[in-house]
């Protein structure tokens, strides 16, 4: 109900299993849709743990199965940043075939899912544009592309239109400027925005990635949780249940009506 008043209609999960159902059944009573994540390892050897891959996509086809006909599936997301996160295990010519071997495996999963349900597109998210070329040579069957982007959201435009893509996107993560986007300060710790820098990054991140009419296709702008560690303060609208400025900010964004 919270997130009806801000006027969201979709909302996105890392993972699909057994405990989807409650959320899938939520979503749908007040009207919202589910892009339905599934977790995959960012360390694996995509080139050679055939097992791995048998068992992930034996997983995957089973919960495509189980919640396909459900109203709350608005799509089916595989993977989450594994194409960059794949350089903290692995170097040089072998990340290259890493990554193209993931990539193959990403479009493998989407031919399965669309043999099972012809009805949901079928993407994969990662943590850069970077990660386009590969799916562009290697997984000419996703539907769209994903990527989470916060400090550069207002790039993704021109990347896409540089690197010749003509599937269309969504933006899986958004906001204000990451810890990785920002200066540290003298105690190499990084600087966060206040909160009024970071409600107008959630604002100026929605703002350049709707520009792209008709190829951007929305943001699921991130709120981590309730949670008070570092990334529930960092990036969130609601710590520990104080509604922050951000959340105003993306309720006035969605044409949500929070007081």
């Amino acid at each position: 109900p919270e997130l009806k008043a801000m006027g969201v209609n979709t909302l996105r999960t890392w993972g699909t299993d057994a405990t989807t159902q409650p959320l899938l059944d939520a979503a749908s009573a007040y009207g919202l849709k589910v892009i339905n994540g599934f977790w995959l390892s960012q360390s694996d050897d995509y080139l050679n743990d055939s097992a791995y891959k048998s068992s992930q996509l034996t997983s995957i086809e089973q919960w495509v199965n189980t919640y396909k006909n459900h109203p709350g599936v608005l799509m089916w997301d595989v993977g989450n940043e594994v194409l960059l996160n794949l350089q903290n295990t692995f170097t040089g010519t072998q990340l290259e075939q890493e990554r193209n071997a993931y990539a193959q495996f990403i479009d493998q999963v989407a031919q399965a899912i669309h043999s099972i349900d012809p009805y949901h597109p079928v993407t994969s998210t990662d943590a850069w544009t970077g990660a386009w070329p590969y799916y562009k040579a290697n997984s000419p069957h996703l539907d769209l592309y994903a990527v989470n982007s916060y400090g550069a959201a207002c790039n993704i435009k021109q990347t896409w239109i540089s690197g010749g893509y003509t599937v269309p996107y969504i933006v899986t993560e958004s906001g204000p400027a990451g810890e990785w986007e920002v200066p540290n300060d003298a105690n190499g710790v990084p600087l966060e925005d206040t909160d009024v820098q970071s409600a107008q990054g959630y604002a100026t991140a929605w703002n350049c990635i709707t520009s792209h009419t008709g190829v951007a296709l929305g943001a699921t702008l991130f709120s981590y949780g309730i949670e008070n560690d570092f990334g529930g303060v960092w990036f969130n609208l609601i710590t520990g249940h104080w509604r922050r400025l951000s959340d105003f900010t993306v309720a006035q964004l969605y044409g949500g009506q929070i007081s």
